[in-house]
């Protein structure tokens, strides 16, 4: 086919980069205006990579087209000029989110949902949009938050059209697994959003480091820098950012999260399940921690009939985690920070109650205790660990430990308890 000249009227041009252009245009037939994607072929690029280019943009339109929401820029043709696609696209009035960087963690929270049900909707349809990073979120004049840019997106049953060993996106957005040498899927989009969140918040993203490279390995090798005075979104962006896929949360627990950060009311029995690392086949874990607490903090928990494990699954949900990755460490481990110190609740997910036997005993070993410290009604087994302040037991496959830090005996984390009475119905 080929773009009727008389159809479409080109206006200006908005943005450019290396492999394209997109023009404001002027639909005649329709009278409406619109965005048009050219591609402009570097100098030097061989007939079989101009054939990629092309084929990557029509695949790019495909994959929008195939998202219907309206925080996906909606599609409407692919012509060809001269051999050449063109995609014929709506155009959106605005800027984009890397331009108004930094913004309030609210806001921030707010353009998070959008984004997220823009990728639900994506992924629904076998889309991975693989690049998802401030520059390709766009603040509409109208009040929309749209998502932008499928050139690299992977669909479900077609082929890759990139190279082995050529690494395409952004550095810095782009999650560790496809650096390795795995597979980029939903949960890689959710790294990149995690990263977004927090280019929103600070201005750069959590990898950032003098050179690409360096970025690149950071990405693999280092923790991000924690985002502080963010309220709930820094322990979400968090959770977002683990370097295990399998660890991150998904995307119904993302939703609640970002809605609370948001501002919006969450009620407390959505707010336990944004509990990292537990789905809800490990319900019993809040119980066998409250136990825990309870046992720890006996003389100075206050009493109320209504103080419920399910409280305290609640309210670790929104502070910070940290997951350490090294032999013998635990899965997961949640601090959290009071005045007076700190209360960390850990525990080892083993493959079976033989292997959480053995973790058990060498837990009590490196405490430097025999078997006279025994603490009684909770779980298969437990113990009292005086020096850390804290108690360890053991239930089925799974270790759990309550501990305090050295110098805070005695005083019930403030900030938790507060936290817990706002949890409550």
């Amino acid at each position: 086919m080929t773009v009727p000249a008389a159809r479409y009227e080109l206006e200006s041009l908005i943005g450019e980069g290396g492999m394209g252009q997109v023009w404001r245009a002027r639909d005649r037939v329709l009278d409406r205006v619109v965005a048009v994607k050219r591609i402009r072929f570097p100098d030097g690029v061989s007939a079989a990579e101009r054939m990629v280019l092309c084929r990557r943009m029509i695949r790019e339109a495909r994959a929008a087209a195939a998202v219907r929401h309206p925080s996906v820029v909606a599609v409407h043709d692919v012509l060809e000029e001269d051999g050449v696609p063109c995609v014929i696209m709506e155009l959106v009035e605005g800027r984009s989110l890397r331009a108004a960087l930094p913004l309030p963690p609210g806001q921030a929270a707010r353009i998070g949902l959008a984004v997220l049900s823009a990728l639900s909707a994506a992924h629904a349809a076998g889309v991975v949009h693989r690049d998802v990073t401030p520059g390709n979120v766009l603040l509409a004049d109208d009040g929309r938050v749209v998502l932008t840019d499928f050139g690299i997106a992977a669909v479900t049953g077609e082929e890759a059209l990139t190279r082995t060993g050529v690494l395409v996106g952004s550095p810095g957005f782009l999650p560790p697994e496809r650096l390795t040498g795995g597979v980029h899927g939903p949960e890689g989009d959710l790294f990149s959003l995690g990263a977004t969140l927090y280019a929103a918040v600070t201005g750069h993203g959590p990898f950032r480091r003098g050179t690409e490279a360096a970025t690149l390995a950071a990405t693999v090798l280092d923790p991000p820098a924690r985002l502080r005075g963010a309220g709930p979104l820094g322990p979400l962006v968090a959770r977002l950012l683990r370097k295990d896929p399998a660890a991150r949360p998904r995307h119904a627990a993302v939703e609640r999260a970002l809605r609370r950060a948001a501002g919006e009311r969450v009620p407390w029995w959505e707010r336990a399940a944004l509990l990292p690392d537990v789905r809800w086949e490990y319900g019993w874990l809040s119980v066998a921690a409250a136990v825990s607490l309870w046992f720890l903090l006996a003389d100075t928990i206050p009493h109320d009939a209504r103080y419920r494990g399910l409280d305290v699954c609640a309210v670790a949900a929104d502070l910070p985690g940290v997951g350490l990755h090294m032999v013998g460490a635990p899965k997961c481990v949640l601090e959290l920070p009071d005045e007076a110190g700190t209360l960390t609740v850990s525990w080892w997910d083993t493959p079976n109650p033989r292997a959480a036997r053995a973790r058990f005993a060498r837990l009590r070993e490196s405490e430097g205790l025999g078997k006279d410290t025994p603490v009684r009604g909770l779980g298969d087994a437990a113990f009292a660990a005086p020096y850390a302040v804290g108690v360890y037991f053991r239930d089925g496959a799974l270790v759990v430990g309550v501990t305090r830090g050295e110098y805070d005996q005695g005083a019930y984390p403030r900030s938790l308890w507060h936290a817990l009475q706002a949890a409550r119905p």
